[in-house]
């Protein structure tokens, strides 16, 4: 079921997010961390039109911090495909 695996995959982001120590990047990071907590939140109450919006907004923080953390960037571009395979 894709929503599961969009949820663990959420889930690793979060675990990595919280074992950097970067404190160049580390508003940027808690940013993102606010904004997954909203998106696993809402993930089952959520229409996909609704989703699609959160994870917009999640994408934009990622394109600042694809180089400096580009297992992050992989785990959401995970996220990404498997949301494009629900049809969102």
């Amino acid at each position: 079921m894709p929503r599961n695996q969009i949820k663990t995959t959420l889930q690793e982001i979060k675990d990595e997010i919280a074992g950097i120590s970067d404190s160049e990047k580390k508003t940027e990071l808690e940013s993102l961390e606010k904004k997954l907590d909203v998106v696993m939140a809402q993930m089952d109450a959520t229409e996909d039109s609704s989703l699609k919006e959160l994870f917009n907004d999640i994408e934009d923080s990622v394109s600042e911090l694809e180089v400096s953390h580009p297992r992050i960037t992989s785990a959401l571009n995970q996220v990404m495909s498997l949301l494009s395979s629900l049809g969102i």
